[in-house]
């Protein structure tokens, strides 16, 4: 699950479940190494729509395990408006015992083009979390998809990686687009290909909406 881009305007709110029995916390920001979570997030642009700065609040939590749970804030730089690339700065607190204080730097992006009928998107984010000790992460996926109306059809692969843990999946997905909502659902049957990190391979559940 990709960390939401801002809208282009002065205010944004996403949120976003992602439902996946067992697995560890991810440390990137919306990441998708294991287990289900939920999230919201807020931005506002100080400077107007056109303002490549604009103010992150982020709320997040393991589903089922609130000790997990943080809050973070920050500031997100997008350069080059042309560009979806931001760097996202952010001091994360912990809201339970298993969560994490620390301020963490994160470059994350994504985009999606045609190849003939079908649709490509995919997104990437690295970054690393702690002053005094530093954990680097990864995360990313690439879909291709064919358009049937509202309805996408096709396949993807998921990779990430942190201290001690890693993965990468392949397998099929299909996700739905609720466009008058700004809501989109997915469903993913996920093979686990390389790397140990929990759980194997099995199905996986997003539900992502904004404005």
């Amino acid at each position: 699950m990709p960390l939401p881009t801002p809208a282009r305007s002065r205010l944004s709110l996403s949120a976003w479940a992602f439902v996946r029995p067992g697995g560890a916390r991810s440390l990137a920001p919306g990441g998708s190494l294991g287990g289900s979570q939920a999230g919201v997030r807020a931005t506002y642009r100080p400077g107007g729509r056109a303002s490549p700065l604009a103010l992150s609040l982020r709320f997040s939590t393991p589903l089922g395990q609130a000790a997990g749970a943080e809050v973070a804030a920050g500031v997100d730089l997008q350069p080059m408006s042309r560009l979806a690339i931001h760097l996202l700065v952010e001091r994360r607190q912990k809201l339970g015992r298993d969560a994490r204080s620390a301020f963490g730097v994160t470059l994350y992006g994504g985009g999606e083009a045609r190849l003939g009928p079908l649709r490509v998107d995919g997104y990437a984010q690295a970054g690393i979390v702690g002053a005094r000790r530093r954990d680097a992460f990864a995360d990313g996926a690439a879909r291709v998809a064919l358009p049937l109306g509202a309805l996408r059809i096709g396949g993807g692969a998921w990779a990430a990686a942190q201290p001690g843990l890693s993965r990468l999946d392949v397998g099929p997905h299909a996700a739905l687009q609720l466009r008058p909502l700004a809501l989109s659902v997915s469903a993913d049957w996920r093979f686990r290909v390389a790397g140990h990190a929990r759980p194997g391979s099995g199905p996986a559940f997003t539900l992502a909406g904004g404005f």
